[in-house]
């Protein structure tokens, strides 16, 4: 050992985040605005009066 510490892979990430965004705060609001809504809304099944699968 030469008596340093190698970096781990968390380690990497943040120097990596830091350097991009300098702030893990700018990080995380940068991935919630890259999040989208759904594209597809579906709509709700009606309740079945009838079958094995209805509510009882």
């Amino acid at each position: 050992m030469s008596g340093t510490i190698e970096a781990t892979a968390g380690h990497r990430l943040l120097e990596e985040v830091l350097t991009r965004y300098d702030s893990i705060d700018a990080f995380c609001t940068r991935l919630h605005v890259a999040l989208d809504a759904p594209t597809d809304v579906l709509p709700a099944l009606p309740n079945s009066t009838v079958g094995r699968n209805r509510l009882r």
